[in-house]
């Protein structure tokens, strides 16, 4: 049984995949602008008796309808946290989760996944929210990275991930569990200031990208290389841990979390190459290992995978 514990990177595995930086990097200068610099700068803005930041109070997801909703808070909300610690939390299951997925898809892939997997949370959100009377505005990643997660679990479904640090369970168990939780909590504890559809619309939307290959359609349709991924990369046996703790976020903002509520040297630098009359096949291959794992290819399309990796290298 394969397990993802914390070690030195394979051949060809960047601990740091470029996408992964810039959304790390992103969310966490927004955090500090919004947390430390602006607050300093610009008087705050109330509604319904809480002061909010300029940043959250144009970027975070507002109820459909309000005065403040705007259309693109679909997007902004997912780059916008609560606290330290929520972020923290955050952009760790990002990395956490995110890093052999980036290595695999590359750049553009992930990030057109990443983004998806957000805008299906918020819709999901602002829909159910709009039923369950919310008015407050809800903020976080959480969405964006749930939909990793549920890839991760659907491509390395028997890898062993530690819930809790402490508790091993294969990947797509942990998920299920995971989901089976966010629809409980959604359902009974409308108000307990997490937004729980949130994540499970980032689920959904992460499963119908997998599932219909409608992450290849829409990624191939965009500028640049059909397949930007690492084919060098050979995943590790390595423990996937999460954490999860018990806690209750403030009635004024809605965290989409999962609790409550430079450059890289060449050597590790992803190679993005077009390998001809097999670019289709290579293509095809990305989406079974999204779709079924890596478990389910033949030996004949691992030996493809593995030839491409040999030109990359040479």
């Amino acid at each position: 049984m394969n397990r993802y514990q914390f070690g030195s990177p394979s051949q060809g595995l960047q601990f740091f995949p470029p996408v992964i930086k810039w959304l790390l990097g992103i969310n966490i200068i927004v955090f500090a602008l919004d947390k430390l610099i602006l607050p300093g700068m610009v008087p705050a803005i109330s509604v319904y008796g809480y002061d909010y930041s300029p940043l959250t109070y144009y970027g975070a997801l507002w109820p459909v309808g309000s005065e403040q909703f705007m259309p693109w808070q679909y997007l902004t909300t997912m780059f916008l946290h609560g606290d330290v610690f929520h972020i923290l939390l955050n952009m760790f299951i990002l990395w956490m989760f995110g890093l052999e997925i980036a290595n695999i898809w590359g750049t553009k892939r992930f990030l057109v996944f990443y983004i998806l997997s957000g805008l299906g949370a918020s819709f999901l959100h602002t829909a159910i929210g709009a039923m369950q009377g919310n008015l407050a505005p809800a903020v976080g990643a959480s969405g964006a990275i749930a939909g990793v997660v549920i890839a991760f679990a659907v491509m390395f479904p028997n890898r062993l991930i530690l819930l809790f640090f402490f508790f091993p369970m294969k990947a797509k168990w942990a998920a299920v569990l995971y989901v089976v939780y966010e629809l409980y909590q959604g359902v009974s504890y409308p108000n307990d200031g997490i937004a729980h559809f949130a994540h499970l619309g980032g689920v959904v939307m992460g499963l119908l990208l997998l599932k219909t290959g409608l992450l290849t359609t829409i990624t191939n349709k965009l500028p640049g290389q059909k397949s930007q991924g690492s084919f060098s990369y050979t995943p590790p046996p390595k423990p996937t841990t999460v954490s999860r703790a018990d806690q209750r976020q403030s009635a004024q903002i809605i965290d989409a979390r999962f609790r409550d509520i430079p450059a890289p040297t060449p050597r590790h630098q992803p190679i993005s190459m077009d390998f001809g009359e097999n670019q289709e096949r290579i293509d095809g291959i990305l989406d079974k290992i999204s779709q079924h794992g890596y478990q389910s290819l033949t030996d004949e399309e691992r030996a493809l995978l593995m030839e491409a990796s040999k030109s990359m290298k040479n």
